[in-house]
């Protein structure tokens, strides 16, 4: 669950803040998500059970 909390948040951080703008680095904010994603995708690998 906290893998997909993170990963949730950080797309939105990213999707937010490359369409709308704001304060905030564009590249952290890309990094963030894509490890977050990265995290999720093993995760989901080794239990699919929590894969949606």
């Amino acid at each position: 669950r906290a893998a997909r909390d993170r990963y949730d948040r950080a797309f939105h951080a990213y999707t937010v803040l490359i369409t709308e703008g704001g304060s905030g680095n564009v590249i952290e904010a890309r990094d963030e998500y894509a490890a977050a994603y990265e995290d999720l995708k093993r995760i989901e690998a080794a239990h699919p059970e929590y894969a949606r």
